[in-house]
C-alpha cells in the first residue's frame, strides 16, 4: 500500500514553492483555518476555509482558493483528504419533546386513539 505524504511535508513544500510573500501569508492563513476547523470537528472544504479566512483576515476568499489550483487549493484538498469525520447519529424519534404535561397527556391520548382506530 502506498504511504500518504505527511501534511507538514506538503505544507513546507508549498511554502518553498511560494514565489511572493502574499502567497506565503495566504497559505499560512489557510493552514491556521484548517487547523481550527479540524479541531472543531468541522468539515474542511474550500468554502468553510474561505469563510473562516474572510472573517478572520478578510482573505483569501473561497473563490481565490479554488482559482489557485496548484497552490492553495492543493493544500486544502490534502487536508480534506486526511480528515476523518464521524457520522452523525441516526435519530429515531422525530417528534419534538412536549414540555407541558397536560398537552403531552392529550397528545398521547390522541396517539392511542389513532393507533386503536388504525387497528
Amino acid at each position: 500500500m502506498m504511504e500518504r505524504p505527511n501534511l507538514e511535508d506538503i505544507f513546507s513544500g508549498l511554502m518553498a514553492q511560494a514565489s511572493n510573500p502574499r502567497q506565503k501569508a495566504s497559505l499560512q492563513r489557510i493552514k491556521e483555518a484548517c487547523d481550527f476547523l479540524e479541531q472543531s470537528k468541522a468539515a474542511i472544504t474550500p468554502t468553510s476555509v474561505g469563510n473562516y479566512c474572510d472573517r478572520q483576515w478578510k482573505g483569501p476568499k473561497s473563490q481565490s482558493i479554488r482559482n489557485s489550483t496548484e497552490f492553495l487549493f492543493a493544500y486544502v484538498k490534502a487536508r480534506q483528504g486526511a480528515q476523518t469525520l464521524s457520522r452523525a447519529p441516526v435519530r429515531k424519534n422525530y417528534e419534538p419533546p412536549i414540555v407541558d404535561e397536560n398537552l403531552r397527556a392529550y397528545v398521547n391520548l390522541l396517539k392511542a386513539e389513532r393507533d386503536e382506530a388504525v387497528r
